[in-house]
């Protein structure tokens, strides 16, 4: 009988149960993890809560989690960049590497992409995995296996950051403290922008950015933002503005604090939301691009309605 391993398996919304799985079969290109920490996404939560998270619908038990480390057990035979006992961050997405935007370097777009805890494609909330060895990113021993599974969301701000365009003593506003305005917080920080203001409804989350370097914290539920932002901006607005909460209000926000700027969506937004903005399509002025917007499918396939209706859903 094949060895059983323990992992969280999701088997409808709001039913998540600690199950025994087949141990991973290894295939020659991959090697073998103990999984050591994984992060909770917000993606996680909605297929937790929903059992499902824009186009993407649970149809059978799922194993959730994707922002993972750990460490190599054991290699295939045609693997020579990892060894047993190297400790790795695990990039969750696992592309065709054959279509035009893989051999473009743009494979985040590929549609043939595996991702991990997205259905049909289980994660990593299980003991072992089996995963690709080009997609195991070594770690310094300086490094803790719960930083190592912050690399994943790390790369949102840094793909967002290099974007943007974004340069020194640029201002910058974050809308949206949670994890991902965070790790975009980091990233501005190093390319050395500011003032960075960074707008939220929660005082912990606040309070944290403030300890992490935002110049400016606005709580959105005791001021006006688009207000308060213009005036630490002497009336002109911020130069790039990076919108990270999924909520319509600031959605509509990232154009009213802007000036002549770039805009950037990064956020996964909130099931069957649609964003109605017009206002946007009649800003010529500012430049516009959504980072991760929606779900991994809205980078594939972008909503074709939207440069002339103004709509956008994150459904």
């Amino acid at each position: 009988m094949a060895e059983k391993i323990r992992a969280f398996v999701l088997h409808n919304a709001n039913d998540l149960r600690m199950d025994r799985v087949e141990m991973p079969t290894l295939k020659p290109d991959q090697a073998l993890v103990k999984v050591k920490a994984v992060g909770i996404c917000g993606s996680d939560i909605h297929f937790y809560r929903d059992g499902r998270l824009g186009p993407f619908i649970l149809r059978k038990p799922l194993i959730l989690g994707h922002e993972c480390a750990g460490e190599v057990v054991q290699v295939g035979s045609e693997v020579t960049s990892v060894k047993a006992g190297d400790r790795v961050a695990i990039e969750p997405g696992v592309p065709c590497r054959k279509c035009w935007y893989c051999r473009n370097g743009r494979y985040n777009k590929c549609a043939q992409e595996k991702f991990m805890a997205t259905p049909p494609d289980d994660g990593s909330l299980v003991e072992y995995i089996a995963h690709p060895s080009d997609y195991l990113f070594k770690m310094p021993d300086s490094m803790s296996f719960q930083e190592g599974s912050l690399a994943e969301p790390l790369s949102v701000g840094i793909h967002a950051v290099r974007r943007s365009g974004l340069y020194p003593a640029a201002s910058v506003a974050i809308l949206g403290a949670g994890p991902i305005g965070l790790v975009t917080l980091e990233m501005v920080k190093a390319v050395g922008a500011g003032p960075v203001i960074m707008v939220d409804v929660v005082p912990s989350r606040l309070s944290l950015a403030k300890k992490m370097g935002a110049t400016h914290v606005i709580n959105a539920k005791e001021e006006n933002v688009v207000e308060k932002i213009r005036a630490l901006t002497g009336g002109e607005g911020v130069h790039f503005v990076f919108e990270t909460a999924g909520a319509s209000a600031t959605v509509r926000q990232t154009v009213e604090v802007a000036r002549e700027g770039v805009l950037r969506f990064l956020s996964a937004g909130r099931q069957n939301t649609k964003y109605r903005c017009p206002w946007l399509i009649s800003s010529p002025r500012r430049s516009i691009s959504s980072v991760f917007f929606g779900t991994a499918m809205s980078l594939k396939k972008p909503s074709p309605s939207w440069p002339t209706t103004g709509s956008m859903s994150s459904q």
